[in-house]
């Protein structure tokens, strides 16, 4: 059984999970559904009380929780306070909802792990409001920028 450190795990927020999800069945076979909590293996080192404890106090019902992500094996890939909350909230028979990555748990982590990196990407450009860029179909247009942000793509 892994027992790999928080850091070493793919972490993807929860606002994130969606695009997450389809990034990951582009290559591989996923499955979604509900499963007893206690039937889940950790695969990650650390559990955080104070965030397990903030978790299970949101939530007033099993299937409002965000999906688990799973090996083929059991295994959680990511979600592990989130699926340490609902055992702590309703116990080991709970049902909680999981998204299954059809892979054993060592490569779902490096196939979520891809996933992951790929969205936390940082891309910095050194571009300021106010400043001047060109822009156009043949880039001689000059353009002010007035703000910086992503558009309704997320780009």
């Amino acid at each position: 059984m892994p027992n790999i450190s928080r850091k070493n795990m793919p972490q993807v927020a929860s606002s994130d999970l969606d695009k997450a999800i389809k990034m990951v069945s582009n290559t591989v076979r996923i499955t979604k559904g509900n499963i007893k909590a206690g039937t889940l293996k950790k695969s990650q080192k650390e559990l955080f009380k104070d965030k397990v404890a903030g978790i299970a106090a949101n939530f007033t019902k099993p299937n409002k929780l965000k999906p688990l992500i799973i090996s083929k094996d059991n295994h959680i890939v990511d979600g592990h306070h989130r699926w340490a909350a609902a055992i702590e909230k309703w116990g080991n028979d709970v049902k909680i909802p999981i998204i299954r990555i059809n892979l054993p748990i060592l490569k779902a982590i490096e196939v979520y792990k891809v996933v992951a990196n790929s969205i936390n990407e940082d891309i910095n450009i050194p571009i300021n409001i106010g400043d001047t860029v060109l822009g156009g179909k043949f880039k001689n247009k000059r353009i002010v920028v007035k703000s910086i942000g992503k558009n309704e793509k997320g780009d």
